[in-house]
C-alpha cells in the first residue's frame, strides 16, 4: 500500500496518527500518484502553509474532474492524501482514524461543491453566448 511507503507509519501504527509524518520528496518523485498531489506535495516542501481555497483556485477543471472521478468510483487514496496534506499546511491534520475520516468527509463535500459551482458558471457564461 502507498500510504505506509510515503508516510513514517508502520502497519502496527495505524491508530496513532500523532506521531507520523508524510514523505513529501517521496511523493513528488513517485510514479504512482496524480499532478494534483505531487503538485500539492512540491509545493507544501516549498512553503509549508497553503489554504484549502488556494487549492481550489489553483486546481484546473480537469484535475477537478479527476478527482470527482476519484469519488465515484470511492478510490479514497489520493483524496485521503490531499486531505491530510491540505489539514497539516492549515495545522488541522487529523490525530486520530475520526478526525482524518471527518476531515475527508468534508474535502468530498468542497470538492463535490467545488465542480458544482465551476459548472453552475460555466453554465450560466454558455447561456450569455447563446
Amino acid at each position: 500500500m502507498r500510504r505506509l511507503e510515503i508516510c513514517s507509519m508502520t502497519e502496527n501504527d495505524f491508530d496513532d496518527f500523532q506521531h507520523f509524518s508524510i514523505a513529501l520528496d517521496k511523493i513528488i518523485q513517485s510514479r504512482d500518484f496524480s499532478s494534483v498531489v505531487k503538485q500539492l506535495a512540491f509545493e507544501l516542501k516549498e512553503n509549508p502553509y497553503k489554504t484549502v481555497g488556494s487549492f481550489f483556485d489553483t486546481l484546473s477543471n480537469s484535475d477537478l474532474d479527476m478527482l470527482m472521478e476519484k469519488i465515484d468510483k470511492e478510490d479514497w487514496e489520493e483524496i485521503i492524501l490531499i486531505t491530510e496534506l491540505l489539514a497539516r499546511a492549515e495545522g488541522a491534520g487529523g490525530n486520530d482514524l475520526e478526525q482524518v475520516t471527518n476531515n475527508m468527509n468534508v474535502m468530498t463535500v468542497m470538492i463535490a461543491g467545488e465542480a458544482i459551482a465551476r459548472y453552475r458558471d460555466w453554465e450560466t457564461d454558455r447561456k450569455s453566448v447563446v
